[in-house]
């Protein structure tokens, strides 16, 4: 949940960023991806192995999802990319 402590860790230290409702958007599915990939790995344990697998193809679609969304930057870059976007 790199994205996720990230921006909670910035919105601590420099308050709320002044993004376009696209880029709000995009921040939103984010989270929202990498709060389902955390849940998903924690009740992977206790699942037999077929449904171990398919619970493993649904992470890695959700990543797939992420790393689409955040154009594989670092969460730094990414963020300032999505400010500077805003101001376009």
């Amino acid at each position: 949940m790199q994205y996720t402590k990230y921006y909670s860790d910035l919105l601590k230290t420099q308050g709320q960023p002044h993004l376009n409702l696209d880029e709000h958007k995009r921040l939103f599915n984010i989270i929202s991806l990498e709060c389902r990939i955390d849940e998903m790995s924690q009740f992977k344990d206790g699942l037999n192995p077929e449904h171990k697998k398919a619970l493993f193809m649904k992470i890695e679609a959700y990543k797939k999802q992420i790393h689409k969304l955040t154009r594989g930057l670092q969460p730094s870059s990414l963020f300032l990319y999505m400010v500077e976007h805003s101001l376009q």
